[in-house]
């Protein structure tokens, strides 16, 4: 995703985008992000002042982020809600 995605008014479009494309099943081995945490579950879990996604088999970490660095949070732009 480029910078000038997530410029004020292009930003929750871009991130909808994103959740679409990490959502849908793909089976192309080219596209990483299309495969990243698919066919597994994972849970994501506020801790504090923290967002963490975590790897329930092996409780692992994931990745984490500050809730105070979070611009957007964006879904269901295509249903029309």
């Amino acid at each position: 995703m480029l910078e000038e995605d997530l410029a004020p008014g292009k930003s929750s479009i871009a991130v909808n985008n994103c959740i679409r494309q990490l959502s849908y099943h793909k089976s192309n081995l080219h596209d990483t992000a299309g495969n990243w945490g698919e066919g597994k579950d994972m849970l994501l879990l506020l801790e504090d002042d923290t967002l963490n996604l975590i790897d329930p088999l092996g409780q692992s970490l994931l990745h984490t982020q500050p809730i105070v660095s979070i611009r957007v949070w964006g879904v269901g732009r295509d249903n029309g809600r």
